[in-house]
């Protein structure tokens, strides 16, 4: 979604936090989990969302598209000029996103999904994200600090209260509502 991509981003430039903690959008509210409100905060000061939400609404749940993620990254960099217009077939010169695409492909971070399509209206999975910003930030973005965890307690070794078996599709819901297959195959 696009508040889960802000909050990748915010974490990998070591989630810093807002100046402001009152929020200008209507659907991004105090009471959501706190690091994807800071991240939209975060961004929302630094830039990066930009003006391309409707009225006073950001859409945090909403999935965020190729196009978008790599807005948000070519804001977050300064919107640097690309040297060159990305050959892209489904990338008009004159849309809002296409100096980032250039950007994004003069950077080495995305080549695009074929040689010649970006496709920039796709969802970008997680495994996209992932790679958008590692080639950002380096091996950096994957280094997020974390407080060491205190040593467990030794515990009995637990057994299953039931035991399945069959074919299907499995799904589950990440925290903030986000899909999971069986297959481990989800949208950002």
């Amino acid at each position: 979604t696009r508040g889960q991509i802000l909050t990748f981003l915010w974490r990998a430039a070591g989630s810093p936090e807002p100046e402001n903690m009152e929020s200008p959008f209507a659907d991004v509210t105090s009471d959501m989990n706190q690091d994807f409100y800071k991240a939209i905060l975060w961004a929302n000061e630094k830039g990066v969302i930009g003006n391309s939400w409707e009225e006073d609404r950001f859409a945090p749940y909403s999935p965020c598209t190729r196009s978008a993620t790599v807005l948000f990254l070519w804001r977050y960099a300064g919107s640097p000029a690309p040297l060159f217009s990305p050959q892209f077939d489904d990338v008009e010169p004159e849309a809002e996103y296409a100096q980032a695409v250039g950007w994004a492909v003069e950077t080495g971070i995305t080549g695009g999904v074929t040689e010649n399509h970006f496709y920039p209206d796709a969802v970008c999975t997680r495994g996209q994200i992932a790679t958008f910003l590692y080639r950002s930030f380096g091996a950096a973005a994957l280094e997020i600090p974390r407080e060491p965890r205190p040593a467990a307690e030794e515990k009995p070794e637990r057994t299953p209260l039931q035991t399945l078996s069959g074919s299907g599709n499995a799904y589950s819901l990440g925290l903030d509502g986000s899909e999971f297959t069986s297959a481990g195959e989800y949208e950002a």
